[in-house]
């Protein structure tokens, strides 16, 4: 390891200051040196914690120069920069960018889970506000009533409950109590009423199931159930 002005620096762990390479034994690229037209050489061995050499820094220069030990020293000079200090800042900024990576993506994250939320709790308050006034519009099954009303108002894309209660009641009546204008509608409405009460079982099991599980699946087989008596 000890060849040339490499070996020596990195064995001796010291710096070597030449004012002439042509005129260093230990430096052996001469040939090297008259076609590229270098002159004075200093070479800095690079160090780790613990003094450990895990490389050598060459500088020349076109013309003779007398390096001091100041521009050597990196202890000395304020300018220079320890090797084991560089490599250490190199390190804290790669944790600091990989940290800030992890914090836009859960920032990211936190926003989307933010308005998911936001979007149930508005579905919430809508079919709160639905059941409220289906109650009180006497329908008999708040359950199908508001699945029914929450389909509307989405394929409307409005917020009209009260308009779109009414429609209900125009055109389920059987859903709600109370009396029925003509003799054709009471006869439309008993049969209609015959037909829910014969398949109550079937409808409430799977009203539940949706309700529970909040599952798209349940909730399209459900309102698939409705349609088939409705």
């Amino acid at each position: 390891m000890n060849e040339g002005v490499v070996g020596f620096v990195a064995a001796e762990n010291i710096p070597l200051i030449t004012e002439d390479v042509l005129k260093e034994p230990r430096f052996k690229e001469k040939e090297m040196a008259k076609k590229l037209g270098l002159v004075s050489m200093v070479s800095v061995p690079m160090h780790i914690k613990e003094n450990k050499v895990i490389g050598v820094l060459n500088c020349f220069t076109a013309k003779p120069h007398k390096f001091s030990e100041t521009e050597v020293r990196d202890d000395e000079n304020p300018r220079l920069v320890p090797v084991s200090e560089s490599i250490r800042y190199h390190k804290r900024a790669q944790v600091a960018e990989q940290q800030l990576g992890l914090l836009g993506k859960e920032l990211a994250e936190s926003k989307a889970r933010v308005s998911e939320m936001e979007e149930q709790l508005r579905n919430l308050s809508i079919e709160q506000e639905l059941s409220r006034k289906l109650a009180a519009s006497g329908a008999t099954d708040i359950e199908a009533a508001v699945l029914i009303a929450k389909s509307r108002l989405e394929a409307q894309g409005e917020g009209d409950l009260d308009g779109v209660i009414d429609q209900l009641k125009r055109e389920k009546q059987y859903m709600f109590s109370g009396p029925v204008s003509t003799g054709v509608g009471t006869r439309k409405t008993a049969g209609a009423r015959e037909r829910v009460s014969s398949s109550q079982t079937v409808l409430e099991k799977a009203a539940q199931r949706a309700a529970v599980t909040g599952n798209r699946t349940d909730l399209h087989e459900y309102l698939k159930l409705r349609r088939n008596f409705v």
